[in-house]
């Protein structure tokens, strides 16, 4: 049996997932039959159930394994496979995107959660999840927990926690939703099945200061979504033992609330007045 083994390609932060892995699927996809495909890396993973529900979107063409002690290599053919590569920094082939788009949102179902809803995609528990426990917090928003408060009182924003929600949900978000702000992180792949009426929001600071890190605005620009960085007031704060462009990030909240108030998001106390 041909089966083609991913390589470590870091696969616990999602950017790597639907980029280097499941984008990459295309070129392995077959119209005559299954193609098997070995993904070890996944083997005894924890809080990343949005890898195997993204798979089941491919298994009308790939048999999908996890043990590489299930295969013994003399008598299956085993290659293995890189995945996707980087065309420059931060950027792989659109092609990769409109494919996952395209397998993914053939079968979803629109449960219509969040319909025209404003929400923020917080950050600050990404040190709780399983792969991340043993590195400290990563681009976390300091403000978050105020701008939290004021965005769900005065502005009917919902505050979520992208992982407490199922792959379907995660699409449905990015689908449905009036506006959809994070920092920039892993949530923002999520906007590979996001609705051309959604508008998304980056915190970050400015490209010339992150050198690159621009993942997502790539990736947005290449769907020709509604997309914004917005890093007028953001600054980093330079906490983070070995990347500058990994540590937190500090916000002049009362400005970006103003940046929110020009593109139309109301304030519903300044509407009771």
């Amino acid at each position: 049996m041909k089966i083609y083994k991913f390589t470590t390609r870091g696969i616990q932060w999602s950017y790597h997932w639907f980029s280097f892995v499941l984008g990459s699927l295309r070129f392995l996809e077959s119209n005559d039959e299954k193609v098997n495909i070995l993904i070890p890396e996944l083997l005894n993973t924890k809080d990343m159930d949005y890898c195997y529900e993204s798979l089941e979107y491919f298994k009308d063409k790939f048999n999908f394994y996890f043990d590489t002690q299930l295969f013994n290599p003399n008598e299956n053919e085993i290659i293995e496979y890189f995945g996707e590569k980087l065309l420059a920094d931060d950027k792989i082939s659109e092609e990769a995107y409109t494919y996952i788009r395209d397998k993914i949102l053939n079968k979803y179902i629109n449960n219509n959660l969040f319909m025209n809803e404003c929400i923020f995609i917080k950050r600050n528990n990404q040190s709780n999840l399983a792969f991340n426990t043993h590195l400290p917090k990563r681009r976390n928003l300091v403000q978050e927990e105020e701008l939290c408060t004021i965005l769900t009182n005065k502005y009917n924003f919902k505050c979520i926690n992208l992982e407490d929600y199922n792959l379907n949900d995660k699409i449905a978000i990015f689908q449905n939703a009036k506006i959809v702000v994070s920092t920039m992180g892993g949530a923002l792949i999520f906007a590979i099945f996001a609705n051309i009426n959604t508008k998304i929001v980056e915190l970050y600071c400015d490209p010339q200061i992150t050198n690159g890190r621009n993942h997502f605005k790539n990736l947005c620009e290449d769907l020709k979504l509604n997309y914004e960085r917005y890093s007028e007031t953001v600054s980093f704060v330079n906490d983070h033992p070995l990347y500058i462009v990994d540590s937190s990030i500090s916000l002049d909240v009362n400005s970006f609330l103003n940046y929110l108030e020009k593109m139309g998001i109301k304030n519903i106390d300044k509407d009771k007045v």
